[in-house]
């Protein structure tokens, strides 16, 4: 009985081992296989995504000054009413820099505090915008996990 006992335990010691090592093979395998398929991305892919992103920051940037705009808040003077809100030029720069190493990319463009006036605030929402104060802006980005952080 006791020898019986003996070659179970020995049995179960041993599958459970050799799944064990089974186990961290698979996983061996895995990794290796992530690594080979993980390529560094070339400095014209690394590019093409900043391009990608500074369009979609400067889309940001627009739907900001469109609530910006809806924001307004009038302020009631003798000739009338007048509001300012904060807007951005469409003209803008993207440029990635150090490609090879740690990519950083830079958006350039103007950040511009326009005013609106007008007899009433209807007539004040439809004038046109008077620039009051532009402020030049560059933003940097880093290249981590292959995209770009802000």
């Amino acid at each position: 009985m006791r020898f019986v006992t003996i070659v179970i335990l020995f049995a179960l010691a041993f599958a459970a081992t050799t799944g064990m090592v089974q186990a961290k093979t698979v996983k061996n395998h895995k990794a290796a296989a992530k690594k080979q398929t993980t390529k560094k991305p070339t400095p014209e892919q690394i590019d093409a995504a900043f391009q990608t992103f500074c369009q979609e920051w400067m889309q940001k940037l627009a739907v900001r000054e469109h609530d910006n705009i809806s924001n307004i808040k009038w302020n009631t003077k003798p000739d009338g009413v007048q509001g300012e809100y904060v807007g951005y030029t469409q003209d803008h720069t993207c440029v990635v820099k150090n490609e090879d190493a740690d990519p950083v990319g830079k958006i350039a463009y103007q950040e511009v505090r326009y005013e609106k006036r007008g007899a009433t605030i209807v007539e004040a929402e439809k004038s046109l915008p008077r620039p009051v104060e532009a402020t030049a802006v560059t933003e940097l980005f880093r290249f981590e996990k292959d995209k770009w952080i802000y």
